[in-house]
């Protein structure tokens, strides 16, 4: 016995949709951190992308301190090359 099988797609979003808002909510983000790199204020634009606490980012002053520990040399799992220590082939 001959059958059809149908397959209906879902309807598209017209812009009201939880997905539409989502995304114009984080090309807003993005706009503003354009807006203020244009500006030359990196620490702004950081913020802007980090302020939300639902994303996983961090905030510029965690970045900060981060490096700065980096810098120091104490950040686990990093290893700060120096030249006069390492072995190097003569």
């Amino acid at each position: 016995m001959p059958y059809v099988n149908v397959w209906v797609d879902d309807l598209g979003c017209d812009g009201d949709c939880e997905s539409a808002q989502e995304a114009e909510a984080l090309q807003k983000m993005v706009d503003e951190a354009v807006s203020h790199l244009r500006n030359g204020d990196h620490v702004a634009a950081l913020s802007a992308l980090t302020d939300d606490k639902s994303l996983p980012c961090q905030s510029p002053g965690e970045i900060k301190r981060k490096y700065q520990t980096w810098m120091a040399g104490k950040l686990p799992g990093f290893t700060n090359f120096n030249p006069k220590t390492e072995d190097r082939p003569q």
